[in-house]
């Protein structure tokens, strides 16, 4: 998909963010969760380690990185995650950075990756999973309620806005079965426990193109 065609999913993260955004969170040094991005070159790949909440701390400090990165030389590139969590609207923001780069993904060994992960990992053009110990996890977690029209309820309760959103995203990423079955499942989810797929599952409907 052309960046243009990809730019009114970020304006629609926008409205995702609003809505579903958690209590801002100080950036302190060591303060829980917040985003941590290293950049490195292995054997002319170029890769970019996110470690913590993926919130709009992480998108800004994906942009520097990004902005770094445009002045070397990559023979591949690759978002390494070890971000379980964070919120809906940034993820689809810096899923959307990373499709436009042509970057590939991968869960960091023993990562958990789940809703806001999943999606930004949905964003490679090759998408890997760990085959070795300790295996990453990918999960679905509860999409937060959108915040005018949400209740306090656990059921799941995906709006209508958060809804087109997501299978919008979903659509540019991913084969149309594979997004059809991510928003299923996404759909889902509610607060009593996260809902997990197993590593063959994700192979067989096409959310990993490679174990290893």
């Amino acid at each position: 998909m052309s960046p243009r065609l990809l730019r009114p999913l970020i304006l629609c993260a926008a409205v995702l963010l609003a809505a579903c955004a958690s209590p801002h969170k100080p950036a302190g040094p060591g303060a829980d969760g917040v985003a941590r991005i290293e950049l490195e070159r292995r054997a002319g790949a170029c890769e970019i380690t996110l470690t913590g909440d993926i919130d709009q701390n992480a998108v800004n400090r994906l942009s520097q990185s990004l902005s770094r990165l445009e002045q070397q030389s990559c023979s591949e590139r690759w978002m390494v995650l070890n971000a379980p969590s964070g919120q809906i609207g940034a993820a689809v923001t810096m899923g959307a950075m990373l499709r436009n780069r042509n970057f590939n993904t991968r869960v960091a060994p023993g990562s958990e990756c789940l809703t806001s992960c999943v999606l930004v990992f949905a964003a490679g053009r090759e998408r890997v999973l760990g085959s070795n110990p300790p295996l990453a996890r990918l999960g679905i977690s509860r999409v937060p309620p959108d915040a005018d029209f949400g209740s306090s309820r656990c059921e799941a309760e995906i709006s209508r806005a958060q809804a087109l959103t997501l299978t919008r995203y979903l659509r540019a990423m991913l084969p149309s079965q594979t997004a059809e079955a991510v928003f299923q499942v996404m759909a889902q989810a509610d607060c009593r426990a996260n809902l997990y797929w197993r590593p063959a599952d994700v192979v067989n409907n096409g959310l990993v193109t490679t174990m290893r």
